[in-house]
């Protein structure tokens, strides 16, 4: 008997097509991940989106039941109410910007980029939504997409009427206090939007 390396065993591994996952992760950094989206809207999320976020957006490959306890134990109350029900429009609409930035790193980073299993009875493709998305070719599916142009856009909406009567959701003298406080709101990170609601309550 003797002790094989961790390079050698990973080789053997491959040479005999044996699949493994490697889950041998810093606790300590699990814990800064979830601490850092708990600050954030992903407070409002389980412990399975929890799981993605950890992985696609800190690079952190963990099973999904270390990231249970985990948040149990960063936030023992658990989660909270939705946000949103029952806060006045202004606490809605200085938040939008900062919701509105973390979901679409959600739909890049974990949303259109988890994987879809083959169902039974039904005639659906499996694999990763975006590429289905891109390649339908590939997944048995035709692209039946048009292409267009903001030209093309434009005056659709103006013959639609769609742009009349509409406004912006801030009012001019909101808007105009909020960009003098923060005049470019790409610099606000989940973790400080707390901190932006308190200087626009003052």
């Amino acid at each position: 008997m003797y002790a094989w390396s961790k390079r050698t065993l990973a080789r053997r591994l491959q040479y005999f097509d044996i699949k493994f996952r490697d889950y041998e992760v810093d606790i300590e950094d699990v814990k800064e991940a979830v601490r850092r989206e708990l600050d954030g809207p992903a407070q409002l999320i389980g412990y399975r989106s929890m799981q993605q976020k950890v992985r696609e957006i800190h690079g952190l490959n963990v099973p999904r039941d270390v990231v249970y306890a985990v948040m149990k134990e960063v936030s023992p109350e658990g989660l909270q109410a939705r946000g949103g029900v029952g806060k006045t429009k202004r606490h809605r609409r200085t938040n939008t910007f900062v919701t509105g930035k973390e979901l679409d790193t959600f739909r890049v980073s974990v949303w259109n980029n988890h994987r879809m299993r083959k169902q039974k009875a039904k005639e659906l493709p499996d694999g990763v939504p975006e590429h289905i998305y891109m390649y339908p070719q590939n997944y048995g599916g035709e692209k039946c997409g048009l292409t267009v142009t903001e030209q093309q856009l434009q005056e659709t909406a103006e013959l639609s009427g769609v742009l009349e009567g509409t406004s912006d959701y801030l009012e001019a003298g909101l808007r105009r206090e909020c960009e003098r406080h923060i005049p470019d709101t790409n610099d606000v990170e989940q973790c400080t939007g707390s901190e932006c609601l308190f200087i626009f309550k003052e």
